[in-house]
């Protein structure tokens, strides 16, 4: 591969266009063309520049000299001194690399870096949080969402090809806690971490929050999301996430039927967050940013324990709703074994194998669980006569 390839080949996996690298070198887009044709060639001080751009290295652009995974190197960079953490996120990055090899040898094409769809692209690296709110509307409407609530979001992100990847790790320092994270990945192109040990409707958000790095920051590479971080990007995220959970024409809509704001109180907050599936603060949150709660409601109604008053108000929310972790036992970065993965990866493998293109072995080896849960959890799992749902279906059979 020459010169003029490498560049080329670098700014599609950074995912980067002719026009925007241009911009940023001070040239026209014809002169970088003829540089990726090898018409022409850029000297050392446009090398350079191109190098940092594209997240790669001098030395790989000049001569093919192979190099780090900078973006890797990036996200290690930004993590936490915690050796669990940084376990977890060697785990999940190693199996992006080992899943995307896995397509690869099946002769499939891999999509390469993420970008969004047009009509969402705003370059790549907003933070304004002030658009926030109108590019969630603009998401929704995209994706055909409307303004309904959004009961499963890790499975609309899988089916927009965004691979969720889960891993339970806990922190002292809960302002220093990772969240979760972005990955744009040079072969697989958009891929997400959520950490679980968190209450369920944080972990929603936080998928919420790590699409809005997906849509508006892909050209960053890699993002580290922690609580409290107050770096712009990351306030765009949380405002996005906040806006595209609740919806402020929804909301507005479903005060309404109630009556108005004037019959608001801690109960109807409370119903109205479990009707958008987030968790009882982001709700008080949202009904001040539309001020239809004043400040002081908020923070009075944020004292009151509401998974104790619902029990008394008799709402029956589930307990998935009310849980604190996905995990709530003390945990290392690989205990979740099968649950670490999205529904479509599972399902690739159990076709795999179906098919005979991959054994036991070979996959329990890429998803790093035994053979045996593998087996059992996935692909030969075992009937069970007592089940309820067998039962349930047999009293459903008697009323036809």
């Amino acid at each position: 591969m020459d010169l003029g390839n490498r560049l080329k080949e670098r700014r599609e996996r950074a995912a980067l266009t002719q026009e925007y690298v241009a911009r940023q070198l001070g040239l026209s887009r014809e002169i970088l063309s003829t540089w990726e044709t090898g018409t022409r060639m850029p000297n050392t001080k446009q090398l350079d520049l191109l190098a940092k751009l594209y997240r790669t290295e001098l030395a790989y652009l000049i001569s093919g000299q192979k190099e780090r995974n900078r973006d890797r190197d990036l996200l290690f960079q930004d993590l936490p001194n915690s050796q669990e953490v940084r376990k977890a996120f060697t785990s999940w990055l190693d199996f992006l690399d080992n899943w995307a090899a896995f397509i690869a040898a099946s002769g499939e094409s891999l999509p390469g870096p993420g970008r969004p769809p047009r009509a969402l692209d705003q370059g790549g690296n907003i933070t304004d949080a002030r658009k926030a709110p109108t590019l969630a509307v603009e998401t929704r409407n995209e994706l055909k969402l409307a303004s309904d609530a959004i009961h499963d979001i890790e499975t609309l992100l899988d089916e927009q090809n965004i691979l969720v990847y889960k891993s339970s790790i806990e922190s002292d320092d809960q302002k220093d806690t990772v969240s979760g994270a972005f990955y744009n990945h040079p072969e697989l192109g958009y891929c997400i971490f959520v950490n679980t040990h968190q209450k369920n409707a944080r972990v929603r958000f936080t998928l919420a929050h790590e699409f809005s790095h997906a849509l508006y920051h892909y050209r960053m590479g890699g993002i580290i999301s922690r609580n409290g971080d107050k770096n712009p990007r990351e306030v765009f995220a949380n405002v996005f996430a906040a806006h595209f959970l609740v919806p402020g024409k929804a909301l507005r809509e479903h005060i309404n039927d109630i009556g108005g704001k004037e019959f608001l109180d801690s109960f109807q907050a409370f119903r109205l967050a479990f009707h958008f599936n987030v968790s009882y603060s982001m709700m008080l949150f949202r009904l001040n940013s539309e001020k239809l709660i004043n400040s002081d409601e908020m923070n009075e109604w944020a004292q009151l324990n509401v998974k104790t008053l619902a029990r008394k108000w008799g709402i029956r929310a589930s307990d998935n709703y009310f849980a604190d972790a996905v995990d709530t036992q003390p945990t290392h970065a690989n205990t979740l074994g099968l649950a670490h993965y999205p529904l479509s990866v599972l399902k690739r493998i159990k076709t795999s194998y179906e098919r005979k293109k991959v054994n036991v072995e070979q996959a329990a080896h890429l998803l790093c669980v035994s053979e045996q849960d593998l087996l059992d959890g996935l692909l030969q799992p075992k009937p069970n006569p007592d089940s309820l749902d067998l039962l349930e279906l047999a009293d459903l059979l008697t009323i036809r």
